[in-house]
């Protein structure tokens, strides 16, 4: 199977510098995240994709809605790719967050709690249960839209990574992060983080 992963457009969030609070003010995409999902959607018509699956947060159903405008295919709401729980960062300023704790994301990857943030191990299991059970549902190309460290951390499953050096891998907004996933065991990457070239010089790099 081709398991396609797109995380979500730019969001309000994006451009305002803030960790986005799912609980109480989800953000929505900007009109360039707009752009950006459509642009995926035109890019991905190209391909024979089977299903989308995407994260119940408004921003990636946005993606998930206007990349479908290209490819008219069934969409599917799978919690298992939602953003990560963030803890007590939720909503805070993330320049505030790097000055106070320049290195808070260790409590991805280390026996710390002081954030509340969800671990990587968990991360990953969550994200390879979606994607092993679309490729036991017989899909030979599947979307899956999702959000930066979820897709990072499927990458760093499918690369054999250990620890918080899987952080230098670059997930932009709209990008697609390509897998071959043939057995629950057998992930191989063929590409990360694709936008179109000129993307990569004139956005935001969030």
């Amino acid at each position: 199977m081709l398991a396609i992963l797109v995380r979500h457009g730019q969001s309000e969030t994006n451009v305002s510098g803030v960790f986005p609070d799912d609980a109480s003010a989800s953000p929505h995409l900007t009109e360039e995240g707009v752009r950006q999902a459509r642009d995926i959607g035109q890019h991905l018509k190209k391909l024979d994709v089977d299903i989308i699956y995407t994260s119940p947060i408004i921003r990636a159903v946005e993606t998930a809605n206007l990349i479908n405008e290209s490819l008219g295919t069934r969409i599917v709401v799978d919690e298992r790719l939602k953003e990560v729980k963030l803890g007590k960062l939720a909503g805070k300023r993330t320049t505030e967050v790097f000055n106070i704790k320049p290195e808070w994301y260790l409590d991805y990857f280390e026996d710390l709690d002081r954030f509340g943030l969800e671990k990587y191990p968990e991360i990953i299991k969550r994200m390879k249960g979606a994607i092993d059970d679309a490729l036991s549902s017989g899909h030979n190309v599947a979307v899956f839209v999702s959000h930066l460290e979820p897709i990072r951390a499927i990458v760093a499953y499918a690369l054999g990574a250990v620890g918080p050096s899987i952080r230098t891998v670059k997930i932009y907004n709209a990008s697609m992060t390509i897998l071959n996933v043939t057995a629950p065991t057998e992930y191989e990457v063929i590409a990360v983080n694709w936008r179109p070239v000129e993307a990569y010089a004139q956005a935001k790099r969030t």
